[in-house]
């Protein structure tokens, strides 16, 4: 996840092994989840997903990036 800190946006950055499905989720510091995002099997290869955040209060988020095989979670950090 970059950039980390960031005052706008975020960019998820993940290497793909098996071609997916993947989900995206960012949730805030109580769990409500702001973006969902399914991307749909694909190649093995590398991907990006880039989510606004500028209209959300300055905090903690977690970006959660799932596969059947593959579960990563990282925060980030929004200063306004």
């Amino acid at each position: 996840v970059y950039p980390n800190p960031t005052n706008n946006s975020a960019t998820v950055e993940w290497v793909s092994s098996t071609g997916g499905p993947y989900t995206i989720r960012i949730m805030n510091s109580v769990g409500q989840v702001l973006y969902f995002v399914e991307v749909p099997p694909n190649k093995e290869g590398r991907y990006k997903q880039t989510f606004p955040l500028g209209d959300q209060a300055s905090g903690i988020y977690t970006v959660n990036v799932n596969s059947q095989d593959f579960n990563k979670a990282k925060k980030v950090v929004l200063i306004k």
